[in-house]
């Protein structure tokens, strides 16, 4: 199997550190405006957008759990407005009760590269739902 995107799936690792960091301070203050769930958790944790620094932060955000999800059915996670929603998915989930997924696309096209550095890496992406805009759970 080839390299599909060298310039992501070649970067040193520091470099990928840093890549991811930049990306999840800017996912944390997303979901701290948009989402008021997570806005709530994190305030009962006592952290603010500004305290993430780097993915070494990570382990400070609060979880995000099945409950959440079937607290805030069908759309109430999502960060984003229905507007830039241009196809929804939805899981079987449990006792009929189904998971929304948002799917959008960033400057009018999809952008996979950024979920295959969390795969490809192990690291952990989907700690919150509409993580570059789709909805996920750990």
């Amino acid at each position: 199997m080839g390299i599909w995107n060298p310039e992501y799936e070649c970067m040193p690792r520091e470099q990928l550190r840093e890549l991811q960091g930049k990306r999840l301070k800017k996912t944390v203050e997303r979901v701290y405006n948009n989402v008021p769930l997570y806005r709530q958790k994190m305030v009962d944790k006592g952290i603010e957008p500004g305290d993430i620094k780097s993915i070494d932060d990570l382990k400070s955000l609060p979880y995000t759990y099945k409950q959440d999800l079937r607290d805030t059915y069908p759309y109430g996670l999502f960060a984003t407005p229905m507007s830039e929603v241009v196809r929804i998915h939805a899981s079987s989930g449990e006792l009929l009760l189904a998971i929304q997924q948002g799917i959008l696309i960033h400057g009018q096209r999809f952008v996979p590269e950024r979920w295959l550095l969390h795969v490809q890496q192990r690291t952990p992406l989907f700690i919150m739902p509409m993580v570059m805009g789709s909805l996920q759970v750990v």
